[in-house]
């Protein structure tokens, strides 16, 4: 009789045990799932990539998706309880900035971070160099440009040398730069224009270089002939010329 007593109380005691374990997996099952994340939930990271490190509790298992091969999340997924998050970007390079949404999901609730990284600058010319005749002209330049730039003229050519341009921004695009370059009445001369994408420090900078040829010999005269009456007078000669001369009276001439 005692024994089976005992046998009753040890299967008693066995299906409580069961019963409490089958109601704790039962409130755990039923609880609602919840994602906290530190830190930020936006980071921006330079051009040449770099990674970010968070910590992520979660009261349920979850999964990561990036959707951005340039943005890797480790690990993919996790349990319950607190993970080290590590997010590597590569180096970006593009001429556009880019964005990806990072998005952690546990049943239904979901947290999402945002990683925006800038884009490779880029200042490029169609032409460095550039030769002009001695006439007035003017001579376009193709700026392929992601970023404000400005054009600056050295102070000793800023006489002869002008600039406008109808410039852009954001993306890999054309502006146009365009050089007015005035009528050369002396020797060759050259100038350089300096275009500046970017801050001083860490800007990008080309140069574009301007040769003008020196200006065709040219002698002019206010006048190429006088009438003089018999008892003679002196007259009198306007020179212009881009060069030196010397003034030459026929040998055979001794009136003059």
């Amino acid at each position: 009789m005692r024994r089976f007593v005992k046998n009753i109380f040890v299967s008693s005691l066995a299906a409580l045990v069961l019963v409490a374990c089958a109601d704790f997996n039962l409130f755990d099952g039923l609880k609602k799932a919840s994602i906290e994340i530190t830190g930020n939930t936006a980071y921006t990271v330079d051009t040449k990539g770099g990674n970010i490190t968070f910590d992520l509790t979660s009261t349920k298992d979850w999964t990561v998706s990036s959707g951005q091969s340039w943005c890797k999340v480790a690990p993919s997924s996790g349990e319950k309880g607190t993970s080290l998050i590590t997010i590597d970007v590569d180096e970006n390079t593009t001429y556009d900035e880019r964005n990806a949404k990072i998005t952690f999901k546990s049943d239904t609730v979901t947290r999402i971070i945002t990683v925006t990284q800038k884009q490779k600058d880029a200042l490029l010319l169609t032409n460095n160099k550039v030769e002009v005749s001695d006439d007035e002209c003017e001579v376009s330049i193709v700026v392929k440009s992601n970023m404000q730039y400005t054009c600056m003229i050295e102070s000793s050519v800023a006489e002869w040398i002008s600039v406008s341009d109808k410039s852009s921004t954001k993306g890999l695009r054309d502006s146009e730069l365009v050089l007015k370059i005035k009528k050369n009445e002396g020797e060759k001369r050259q100038g350089k224009i300096i275009v500046r994408g970017g801050d001083i420090m860490n800007g990008i900078e080309e140069t574009v270089t301007i040769y003008q040829s020196a200006a065709k010999p040219a002698i002019t005269l206010t006048e190429n002939e006088f009438v003089v009456g018999s008892e003679g007078e002196e007259i009198t000669i306007e020179v212009r010329s881009n060069l030196d001369y010397d003034m030459i009276i026929p040998e055979d001439v001794d009136w003059l």
